[in-house]
Order: C-alpha cells, then structure tokens, then sequence
C-alpha cells in the first residue's frame, strides 16, 4: 500500500445531501491561498485496510477544476449535477462562494463507502510534440544525463 501525504492546504467538509438529485455537493475551503487548478477529485470505494483509509478508484470518474485561485474563508460547493459556475456568498457565513458543478446526470454518492477523494498534482510530465523525432543529441545531452543520474536511487 503506498501512502501520499496529506493535504494540509484544505479543509474538506465531505459529501452534503448524498443521493439527492440537484442537491448532492461536495464542500471545502481553502486554508491558505490556493489555486485550484493543483487539485482534482477522484471517486471510488472506499476500504480501510488495517486501520488505515484506502480506495479502490472508479475508472474514468474524476472532477478536474478550473484555474481559479481562491482565498480563506471562501467556500467551495461542488454540485454533482449539471449547472452553470457561479460565484457568490454563502448564505450562513456571508463568506465568498465558488459554486461549481461536475455535470453528471445522476447523483455520485448513493452509499456511504463511495467516496470523493481531493488529490493535490505534485508534477505533470507531457509526451513529445507530435511528429517530432528524438536525435542522437537528445539522447546524448549533459541536461538528460543529469536528469537520469538524478533519478537513480
């Protein structure tokens, strides 16, 4: 079992009105100043394993949020369903509110071990520009060699 470090940028709330069509939302805020577009939300069966929380993800399932940076004390919603982003205030804290919407047509969470797991992008790693061959100075430059010696344990 590989173990990630926590989130400690966010405060997660968890899933509000699961299984209720138009209303199932997931709720955060942000501790610090974030920019969301580091985050996305993967969903699956949730199975602690000796005492410790694992998932088991759903294929193809994942929430993927806008560049939007965000400070403390705004809320985010994430609403299951379909809509349009808006952003506005909360209506109990009068804080800023970011209302986003995943799209689905059917509610997510209808039992509670399915679960919405925030994950952090720590580095993102793009293919080759199309048609684009390596040479012999790809494979051969000090900058790659640096790199792979780096790499090695």
């Amino acid at each position: 079992m590989t173990f990630l470090p926590p989130i400690f940028e966010l405060d997660y709330w968890g899933v509000y009105d699961r299984g209720v069509p138009n209303k199932e939302r997931i709720i955060f805020k942000p501790r610090v100043r974030v920019n969301l577009t580091s985050f996305m939300i993967v969903t699956g069966i949730q199975k602690p394993e000796n005492g410790v929380n694992a998932l088991q993800p759903f294929y193809d399932n994942a929430f993927w949020f806008p560049d939007v940076v965000i400070d403390p004390p705004t809320w985010v919603f994430i609403f299951t369903g379909p809509g349009t982003p808006t952003v506005s205030t909360e209506q109990y804290t009068g804080a800023p509110l970011h209302v986003l919407y995943w799209g689905r047509k059917a509610t997510i969470f209808t039992t509670p071990n399915i679960v919405p797991v925030i994950m952090r992008h720590d580095g993102i790693l793009f293919p080759p520009s199309i048609g684009r061959q390596l040479t012999e100075a790809d494979l051969t430059s000090s900058q790659l060699q640096n790199l792979a010696s780096s790499l090695k344990p």
